[in-house]
């Protein structure tokens, strides 16, 4: 009996061994909560950025930074602002059925701007290039500009998309600003008139 009691004994006062260390599930454990922490900051900025963007009154006041204007135009709709990196703004006139875009890049940009412009210039796997391309000058609000006319974008299906223009309205302005117009599927070219009608309510070359 004394043996027997002195093994149980023995056996009961050897603690048992731990098959993982408790500072692992502590760092495991901090580490999931960081990155948990991390997932719902972005998720939070994300949905803040898409709410601001799609708010007429926090971006119609952005617009006016990049094309300025007196009034609010009555028959154009801002459907979506975006500041990173460029900024970036997409446009409808429903009685026109045009869509524009509007984007002004930093001014980093000036030494690579004249490929958007160029007809000639190819893009990586075609992706965004312009197709049928066609230079030519138009005069916006009293200052002869470039323009490119194209007939839809890749990857746009050939019998999608839709007629556009691009036109360089960077002036003296040291970033450079381009804004795109596009009718939908089936429609002739944009003419000039209906450029000079769509920026008939915007100061196209004050600055602010």
């Amino acid at each position: 009996m004394a043996d027997a009691d002195w093994g149980d004994e023995g056996h009961a006062e050897r603690p048992r061994k731990k098959r993982v260390p408790s500072w692992v599930w502590w760092g495991c454990g901090g580490g999931c909560l960081f990155l948990a922490l991390v997932v719902i900051a972005l998720v939070v900025l994300g949905s803040r950025l898409v709410r601001e963007s799609i708010d007429p009154e926090k971006q119609w006041p952005r617009l006016a930074e990049v094309l300025a204007f007196d009034q609010r135009p009555s028959g154009i709709e801002l459907q979506f602002g975006l500041g990173l990196g460029a900024d970036q703004f997409h446009l409808f006139d429903r009685e026109k059925g045009l869509r524009a875009t509007l984007i002004e890049y930093p001014s980093s940009a000036s030494d690579d701007y004249d490929q958007l412009m160029d007809p000639d210039f190819e893009l990586p796997m075609g992706l965004g290039q312009v197709v049928e391309p066609e230079s030519g000058m138009l005069v916006v609000q009293g200052r002869e500009v470039p323009c490119l006319r194209f007939t839809r974008v890749q990857p746009e299906p050939a019998n999608e998309g839709g007629a556009g223009i691009r036109i360089d309205l960077t002036g003296t302005r040291k970033k450079p600003r381009t804004l795109e117009l596009r009718r939908r599927e089936g429609t002739p070219r944009i003419e000039d008139a209906e450029v000079e009608a769509f920026l008939a309510p915007f100061d196209v070359w004050r600055e602010p």
